[in-house]
């Protein structure tokens, strides 16, 4: 997570500070974020931030999504037993998203006699994953004895929905009420337009759409449109309402407007904001919002551009 994320879990915080104060503590090795993505992921980037920060000089493994395959594949059975000899200075392991589709069998018990392996050379596991105890017990066909047995030995923590909350000042950003006083003054007095300011009319010609859908309208500049959920993103503090009650429901590349816009709607107020000036949000969009099942494929015979 940056500044701008934070998590409402007290709990779940306790766990991770008792973490990054006593590593390797048996109680808490390994642990398991189990649940949702977005939130698991961001919550992994600040543990990595915070042990760095307590133990400097100490070497952490960090793992995200593809790169554990790519780790497990390239190192033999043997490698993976003496990664610890290899690199002494290792005391933490961390791997986000952790998810078991891309593993065969044969893999998953590599991974699982390696991360077994760490454990009893007192180096810390921490994985977020959305595999939750219940759903792979139910498909426990797919699943290894050896992988069962880590996962089952390892103390967890489910998080539900998206309990992560994007908490960065937007009352600098574009309402819809200053968008159409804009586009009127605008069409009136003034023929030009600065780069990088957001176009006139870009909240009010949404003003009559449905907004308040299932998915994002996600266009991210040469990796092509997508449609993730918009409730697998974190709620941001409405400019008008003061309610935690924003969601995304638009990422565009804007060339007029300087960068990739974000748009978002209030749950509460039915306010809608635009705004090119939340970095770290966008950051977010792209990570997660890109996976290729949400990729949008143009149906054949459609023209260019629809």
């Amino acid at each position: 997570m940056t500044s701008n994320f934070v998590v409402h879990e007290p709990d779940l915080n306790s766990c991770l500070q008792h973490i990054i104060e006593h590593p390797a503590d048996p109680q808490y090795n390994s642990f398991i974020i189990n649940g949702d993505e977005v939130t698991g992921g961001l919550i992994l980037a600040q543990l990595y931030h915070d042990l760095s920060e307590k133990h400097l000089g100490r070497k952490i493994l960090y793992l995200q999504k593809d790169a554990i395959l790519d780790f497990i594949r390239a190192r033999p059975h043997e490698m993976l037993m003496s990664y610890h000899r290899l690199h002494p200075n290792l005391f933490c392991v961390l791997i986000a998203e952790l998810e078991l589709q891309n593993l065969n069998k044969t893999e998953q018990d590599k991974l699982a006699l390696f991360l077994k392996s760490l454990m009893k050379q007192h180096i810390q596991v921490v994985v977020s994953t959305s595999l939750v105890a219940e759903r792979a017990y139910a498909n426990a066909s797919a699943i290894t004895p050896e992988f069962w047995s880590w996962y089952m030995s390892s103390r967890d923590y489910a998080i539900t929905s998206c309990k992560a909350v994007y908490t960065k000042d937007l009352s600098a950003a574009l309402t819809l009420e200053q968008d159409k006083k804009r586009f009127k003054l605008i069409s009136l007095f003034r023929k030009t337009y600065h780069f990088g300011e957001l176009y006139s009319g870009i909240l009010a010609e949404d003003e009559k759409k449905n907004v308040n859908r299932y998915s994002i309208h996600l266009g991210i500049c040469w990796l092509g449109s997508y449609e993730p959920p918009q409730t697998a993103f974190p709620k941001a503090i409405c400019p008008r309402c003061k309610k935690t009650a924003l969601r995304p429901y638009s990422c565009i590349a804007s060339p007029l407007s300087g960068r990739h816009v974000i748009k978002f709607h209030c749950l509460n107020c039915n306010e809608l904001i635009a705004t090119n000036d939340a970095l770290d949000y966008y950051q977010l969009l792209r990570t997660y919002g890109t996976r290729a099942r949400y990729r949008v494929v143009p149906q054949e015979g459609s023209k260019k551009g629809e």
